[in-house]
């Protein structure tokens, strides 16, 4: 098969967000998230120091001014700009975003902002967070004061950071004793009213601007061709995967999903007009995030829902055990371009490991590189195929705070030496292989990466 070339715009970048990345979580009149007052797994970093981006963000862009990064994605903390999720705007918040687009616009780096990424305002979550309908409202007027404010300077805009899966982790909890499986369906419903309003409010006020959601879609694989499995296979893609994007973009609820929320007396609450707003936004591109294809099989009795996960025994795993799936990365473009016929942009794709930095401050990581490469060359073969595929994002530009594993598990191009799991350690910042290596398929457009990496 011939390769094709990527488009000569294409926008090479990688990826951070705000609580993972800069740290600084009370300064400057910043409130508190609910990552800032979570309580972390035992052993692991908490989010208040982080990669201290906050701080050594000219440091860092100067990195990937280096690496001849494209675009940056990055997050918005929303107690930044509303330190209570709502009321008096905080201008130092604004301030130093204006400052890290005017950073990022000295090495001609695209910003991609993210007006919503796992921080709500702890304000807000005690008062019910997303399943009480006034923090729509709170959202709403949140991402227009950023609208307004960073407008033209920042054209792409994602709303809610893979929304799937808070959904998904808190229809876990519900079922372990945590919260109500109806207020996990209604936290979801409201937010994505809250996005679909926001998407309409751009649109109407700043059509230079690029807005839609940004899910962590999959492929998902039955674990055999037995119809029970298949079948399984299908209800997890619908409640996973299609719920998301046919919401967001499609303005209608998946009805596999609709028909589970009803078996379980947990269909949300649906205000008069909430399905016209949301049929009204129409989304201008598909961000989303890949780590791994999916597999499941059918549930066992005492299971609760009518699946169950599993790994693929036909495919390799990380050390943290996650399938590595270059390939079903090229099926999931495939699928949600064939369902959804938008442009799309990745961004979250990457390999979580142990680094080690070696005593003359070097950092080998091929593994990070293969998996990097064999999934570039599956991207590259799908815009072969004509899809639509504008831009690519890394996860992650630097090492910062894993969601669950600390600094432990790192993501980075960039090393960050943070000492023990709670110390600060030097903060200093160290190039790793791949750090060479992106650099390199920048330069050449990624016309350099013309198949799989052996091992």
């Amino acid at each position: 098969m011939a390769l094709a070339d990527f488009p000569h715009d294409f926008l090479w970048g990688a990826s951070t967000s705000a609580y993972q990345y800069e740290g600084a979580y009370n300064e400057d009149g910043k409130g508190l998230s609910v990552q800032d007052v979570a309580t972390p797994p035992a052993g692991t970093a908490n989010f208040q120091l982080t990669s201290d981006g906050y701080h050594r963000y000219p440091e860092d862009f100067a990195l990937f001014g280096e690496m001849g990064m494209k675009s940056y994605r990055f997050s918005i903390a929303w107690t930044r700009i509303f330190p209570n999720g709502t009321g008096e705007v905080n201008q130092a918040g604004l301030d130093y975003y204006q400052h890290v687009l005017d950073e990022l616009k000295k090495y001609h780096i695209e910003p991609v902002a993210t007006l919503f990424h796992f921080d709500l305002p702890a304000a807000l979550q005690k008062q019910g967070g997303w399943a009480n309908r006034a923090t729509i409202e709170a959202f709403v007027n949140y991402a227009k004061v950023v609208l307004d404010h960073f407008s033209p300077q920042i054209t792409y805009y994602q709303t809610i950071n893979e929304q799937n899966m808070l959904f998904q982790g808190a229809v876990f909890a519900a079922f372990k004793g945590h919260g109500t499986f109806k207020d996990a369906v209604q936290a979801n419903h409201n937010m994505f009213v809250a996005a679909a309003k926001v998407i309409t409010y751009a649109h109407e006020n700043h059509p230079e601007i690029k807005i839609g959601p940004a899910p962590n879609l999959v492929a998902i694989y039955p674990l055999t061709a037995r119809p029970g499995d298949v079948l399984a296979a299908n209800t997890y893609d619908s409640i996973r995967n299609l719920l998301f994007g046919d919401v967001t973009i499609l303005g209608r609820y998946n009805h596999v999903a609709w028909h589970l929320f009803e078996q379980f007396h947990a269909a949300p609450d649906l205000a008069p007009d909430d399905m016209a707003t949301i049929a009204a936004a129409h989304p201008d591109l598909l961000y989303f995030n890949y780590y791994n294809s999916e597999t499941v099989r059918a549930a066992d009795s005492s299971d609760m829902l009518p699946f169950k996960k599993v790994l693929n025994p036909f495919i390799n795993q990380n050390e943290f055990g996650w399938d590595i799936d270059p390939e079903g990365f090229r099926v999931t473009l495939r699928q949600l371009y064939d369902r959804y016929n938008l442009p799309m942009i990745i961004t979250e794709n990457g390999l979580g490991a142990h680094d080690t930095l070696t005593d003359d401050g070097q950092v080998h990581d091929p593994y990070r590189i293969k998996y990097l490469n064999d999934h570039i060359y599956q991207m590259r073969l799908a815009i072969g195929e004509g899809i639509p595929v504008i831009g690519y994002h890394p996860w992650s530009a630097i090492d910062l705070v894993s969601t669950h594993q600390g600094f432990v598990k790192r993501y980075g191009f960039i090393y960050v030496d943070r000492g023990e799991e709670n110390d600060s350690g030097t903060l200093k910042r160290y190039k790793k292989d791949s750090f060479a290596w992106y650099k390199d398929v920048i330069a050449h457009n990624g016309d350099n990466v013309t198949g799989p990496v052996e091992k």
